[in-house]
């Protein structure tokens, strides 16, 4: 015969089963979230000789589709330019692999650097329509995320921080 106590203790693993299910279910659907929905900034330098590029970036991530602003300065055979885009982009996932295609890349009037140098020192991606580049993005704790194009580190990229009023 079933007693109290057995339907009881059937009662608390079932519960306890599906309480733990949810919770893996809220805490997959989450890191599915903070991985196609994330934006960050970034600033860095490149040197290629006497070539300087300084930028500040930002990137919009939303699913399937991405927007990318940056702006600085190009120094390019002692002569400067302004450089200031926008490019929205493609984003295609293979496991932790992400695939990004321009789809439209706009200059603001302030830029005034020619494709053909910035491509110099840039890949095609942050230059031109349809060009492609595959990286890997690292979380780090609740800070920001590494960049990595293959093995090596390109950049961190810090979330922003939101300011109480």
């Amino acid at each position: 015969m079933i007693t109290k106590s057995f339907i009881l203790l059937i009662a608390c693993v079932v519960s306890f089963s599906l309480s733990f299910y949810a919770i893996r279910q809220i805490n997959s659907y989450i890191e599915h979230w903070n991985r196609s929905y994330l934006n960050c900034d970034t600033k860095f330098v490149i040197v290629d000789g006497e070539n300087v590029l300084s930028i500040a970036m930002s990137y919009f991530f939303s699913g399937n589709e991405g927007l990318l602003v940056y702006k600085g300065r190009f120094t390019f055979r002692d002569k400067s330019y302004n450089v200031s885009r926008n490019i929205a982009f493609k984003v295609l996932k293979w496991k932790d692999l992400i695939r990004v295609e321009s789809t439209s890349t706009g200059k603001t009037p302030v830029d005034n650097t020619p494709d053909n140098i910035l491509d110099e020192i840039l890949p095609s991606f942050y230059v031109r329509n349809n060009a492609t580049m595959e990286f890997r993005i690292y979380s780090i704790a609740q800070d920001g995320y590494v960049f990595s194009t293959g093995y090596v580190p390109s950049f961190y990229c810090l979330k922003p921080t939101t300011v109480a009023n």
